[in-house]
C-alpha cells in the first residue's frame, strides 16, 4: 500500500492511503488480487491455478481448500456435484488406490481376527478344523491381492509419480509435501512397504508349513502382529480419508477388537490352564495329597 503525503494549513501533515496497482490488479483473473496472492495466500499472481489441480486459486479459497496443495481439492471432489460419482476421470488411480487400500485393511483385520479366534482355546469348541484354516488362508491371500492392487495403482498416479525403487525400498520415497493429516509421506509409505513384506513372509511360511517345524512356523506367525501394526500406521498416516469420522471409527474398532482378542488369547493359553489345573486338584485330592504327589 502506498501513502500519499498531504500538507494542510498550520504545517500539519496528513497521510492518505493510496491503493497500489497490485492491490486492485488481478493478472491471472482468478478473483484474487495480485497483492493478496503474494502476501496472504502465497500463490502465483500470474498463474490461474498455482497447484495445477484443475481448480482456480480463487475458487479454492472460497471453497476452503488449499490453493497450493493439489491434494486438498482432490478431497473436495468427493462432495462436488460437477465431478460425478466416480470422480475426476484423470484421477482414477487415486480413487482406485484409496478404495483398494480401505478394502485391504478390512480384509487384513478379518484375517487377523479370524486367526486369533482360531488360535484361542476359548473358541476351539466353536471354530476348528481344516475348513476354518482354509478360510483364514483365503482371507489372507485376498488381502494380499488388495494390497498389491492398492500399491500398483499409484504407479499410474501423476501426482505421487512413484518409481519402482520407491515402492519396494522403505524410506526411498521422498516428497516435499506431507500427507493429508500432515505426516511425512516417505515415512507413511515406508510403513506400508514393511507391512507388505511381513505379509509375504507370513503367507510363504504358511504355504510351506509342512516343510518347516511347527515351532518355527508358530514363531514366524507372530509377525502377523507387526504386519497389522505397520498397516494401521500406514493407513492412518498416508490415507487421504483418515480425517473422515467413519474411517477413524473403523481404525478404532479394528484395533480395539484385535487388542481384545490378543488379551483373550493370552488368558486362554496361560492363565486358563492353570485355573483348570487348580480346579482339578481341589476336586480330586486334598492339598497334602497334591504336595506328596508332586514331591
Amino acid at each position: 500500500m502506498i501513502f500519499s503525503v498531504v500538507f494542510v494549513c498550520g504545517g500539519t501533515v496528513f497521510f492518505r492511503p493510496q491503493l497500489s496497482s497490485a492491490a486492485i490488479l488481478d493478472t491471472d483473473l482468478d478473483n484474487l488480487t495480485d497483492e493478496s496472492e503474494s502476501t496472504v495466500y502465497h500463490t502465483d499472481p500470474a498463474v490461474f491455478d498455482t497447484d495445477g489441480d484443475g481448480v482456480g486459486d480463487g475458487e479454492e479459497v472460497v471453497s476452503g481448500t488449499n490453493p497450493v496443495d493439489p491434494r486438498s481439492s482432490r478431497l473436495s471432489d468427493l462432495v462436488r456435484p460437477d465431478v460425478g460419482i466416480l470422480g475426476n476421470k484423470d484421477q482414477w488411480p487415486w480413487y482406485f488406490g484409496r478404495a483398494t487400500g480401505l478394502l485391504a485393511f478390512v480384509l487384513l483385520t478379518l484375517g487377523v481376527v479370524y486367526g486369533l479366534v482360531m488360535s484361542s482355546r476359548a473358541f476351539q469348541k466353536v471354530i476348528s478344523g481344516s475348513v476354518s484354516y482354509e478360510l483364514h488362508r483365503t482371507l489372507s491371500w485376498v488381502a494380499l491381492g488388495a494390497v498389491l492392487l492398492h500399491a500398483g495403482s499409484f504407479f499410474f498416479d501423476d501426482f505421487l509419480n512413484i518409481r519402482f525403487i520407491e515402492a519396494v525400498v522403505p524410506g526411498a520415497l521422498k516428497r516435499d509435501f506431507p500427507s493429508a493429516l500432515g505426516f511425512d509421506m516417505g515415512l507413511a509409505v515406508a510403513f506400508g512397504i514393511a507391512g507388505l513384506y511381513f505379509m509375504i513372509i507370513l503367507l510363504l511360511t504358511s504355504e510351506f508349513r509342512a516343510k518347516i517345524s511347527q515351532r518355527v512356523w508358530r514363531r514366524t506367525h507372530y509377525v502377523s502382529f507387526f504386519a497389522y501394526v505397520t498397516f494401521i500406521a500406514h493407513g492412518f498416516m498416508a490415507g487421504s480419508d483418515s480425517g473422515e469420522t467413519w474411517v477413524r471409527a473403523m481404525y478404532i474398532i479394528s484395533f480395539s477388537l484385535v487388542s481384545l482378542l490378543v488379551g483373550v488369547r493370552i488368558v486362554s493359553r496361560t492363565l486358563l490352564p492353570k485355573w483348570r489345573a487348580k480346579g482339578s486338584v481341589s476336586d480330586n485330592e486334598t492339598p497334602s495329597e497334591s504336595l506328596s504327589s508332586v514331591s
